[in-house]
């Protein structure tokens, strides 16, 4: 039997909050800081490049709805230790983003968010750091 864990009002925010941000602003970062140094590493950040060209505005409506429905989702089916996108987002992220209308281009590589002991972490960017997110208010 799958333990799932039960998420905070405060990590649902931080969550539903963090990932709007992130569809409206994608970072598209493959390479660590001493790969981008590299020559060899040219052809990896010319890749980066051409995904912020895919990038599209997400109107204000778009934004509401995949808000909504990220919230109704980690709240009745909180994912079992987080939500990750490589290339693309995991399906449990992928299905409300298409159900909301975010463009599929538009999802930040190598980003990655854990829930763990109340807390919301995050890492954004191939070797990012561990950050946590979570809200300060309380419940």
């Amino acid at each position: 039997m799958k333990h799932t864990p039960t998420l905070t009002k405060n990590q649902i925010t931080a969550a539903v909050e963090f990932w709007a941000n992130q569809v409206q602003s994608p970072q598209f970062r493959t390479l660590s800081r001493e790969e981008r140094q590299r020559p060899d590493s040219q052809s990896a950040a010319m890749a980066e490049m051409m995904a912020v060209m895919l990038v599209k505005e997400v109107p204000p409506d778009v934004i509401a709805e995949f808000r909504a429905l990220l919230t109704k989702k980690l709240t009745k089916d909180p994912p079992y230790s987080g939500i990750h996108v490589d290339y693309a987002p995991e399906p449990y992220l992928a299905n409300v983003g298409n159900a909301a209308g975010v463009p599929i281009h538009n999802w930040p590589w190598k980003t990655n968010m854990w829930f763990e002991d109340g807390k919301v972490l995050v890492s954004c960017g191939y070797g990012g750091a561990r950050e946590d997110i979570t809200l300060s208010s309380p419940e």
